[in-house]
């Protein structure tokens, strides 16, 4: 019996590579990058263009996936500011291209989107909550939210916040306050911007628990609690057992940033418990899955 065929979009990300290597051998896994090639044991690798309609659709026509995570966009918040056509391109026309593509072939697609859609001004934000986006980012992240209910509106669409290792040549949030812990050189972290950060690993298995499941529309998936950068980067440190004592406190407004940032975006997960029959993790619970899977590495 033929396995189904899983494409992956951004499979050189952080996401995208937690998702190609924990579907290995449960899927026929199909992995596409855009600027930074990859390679996975399990998967065929293949260049993808998202701004470019053609290359989409090739692929779709060469793969025929049953299912696809839509996990590939720009995602450097300033480099979106300062590039808002590139931006555009990839984040919104692109993520349309997808969809058409999933509508046309039969292809089931979940969408990840961000918790940066909403404005920040109160967090705890539920999926009715009205998104108020700030940046170009947010914005051509909102419009491919609205180009994918409008072409498959069965989909998937995940609004999360993420933390893990990934590929080495781009680093993220936990993986930078590591380094920096370890090098033992001063550095700041947020007390007044708060989020709701889940482990890649546990988002991947909620991903396809959602998919097993049939689950469609918008939904919000991140840690059980609301913390700030802070916080996260203190519980970082306790769980690693390194020396909190050169992690300083900062604010926001004290760092010159391109683009704007929300200040409050962290996510109510009721609606994913509820409907998974389970409840998120916390942030303990994750950092010590991110730690233990850090040490099998």
């Amino acid at each position: 019996m033929s396995r189904e065929v899983l494409l992956v979009t951004g499979a050189s990300g952080l996401l995208g590579s937690h998702i190609v290597r924990r579907a290995g051998g449960k899927f026929e896994l199909i992995a596409a990058y855009r600027s930074h090639p990859v390679m996975f044991p399990d998967a065929r690798c293949v260049p993808l263009d998202l701004a470019d309609r053609k290359s989409v659709e090739n692929l779709f026509r060469t793969a025929k996936p049953g299912l696809v995570i839509h996990t590939a966009a720009l995602a450097d918040v300033d480099y979106c500011e300062d590039h808002p056509d590139e931006a555009w391109a990839v984040n919104a026309e692109g993520t349309a291209y997808v969809a058409r593509a999933c509508r046309e072939t039969g292809a089931r697609l979940v969408h990840i989107s961000t918790d940066a859609v909403f404005d920040g001004s109160r967090g705890m934000y539920a999926e009715d909550d009205e998104p108020r986006p700030i940046n170009i980012y947010a914005r051509t992240k909102f419009e491919a939210e609205r180009r994918v209910r409008e072409t498959c509106p069965e989909s998937l669409i995940v609004r999360t916040a993420f933390y893990g290792s990934g590929l080495s040549w781009r680093k993220g949030l936990a993986q930078w306050a590591l380094d920096r812990l370890r090098s033992g050189e001063p550095f700041p972290m947020f007390t007044d911007v708060f989020f709701s950060p889940i482990y890649v690993g546990d988002l991947v298995e909620i991903l396809f628990e959602s998919y097993r499941k049939g689950l469609s529309g918008i939904y919000h998936v991140g840690g059980r609690e609301r913390c700030s950068k802070y916080e996260f980067g203190m519980a970082l440190a306790r769980t690693f057992a390194l020396d909190p004592g050169n992690l300083t406190p900062g604010v926001l407004a004290d760092v010159p940033l391109r683009a704007p940032r929300p200040k409050d975006i962290s996510l109510d997960v009721s609606k994913i418990t509820r409907d998974l029959g389970r409840p998120m993790p916390t942030l303990a619970e994750g950092l010590r899955r991110f730690r233990d899977d850090q040490l099998r590495m």
